[in-house]
């Protein structure tokens, strides 16, 4: 993820969460029997802005190579080979 143009940020994931549907996991290293993350956002309106940014790309991705994965179609029908 890039923010803003001047920050960019390795290791976010999106993970499935059950119940809860798709979740943003930012990057973490393990410390002792835990995982703690070292870049995170720092109030819970930026952290609600960033996930609904990184999800709303995710599902754009995934409709994107979705699509291409099916083929063109043609009045309803596939026309992959």
């Amino acid at each position: 993820a890039t923010v803003d143009g001047c920050l960019g940020i390795r290791g976010i994931k999106v993970v499935e969460g059950g119940r809860d549907g798709l979740f943003v996991s930012m990057p973490s290293r393990k410390v002792g029997t835990k995982y703690m993350d070292y870049c995170f956002p720092c109030t819970s309106e930026f952290k609600r802005t960033f996930d609904e940014a990184v999800l709303e790309a995710y599902r754009l991705e995934m409709h994107r190579t979705q699509k291409q994965q099916n083929g063109p179609t043609m009045g309803g029908m596939n026309m992959k080979g």
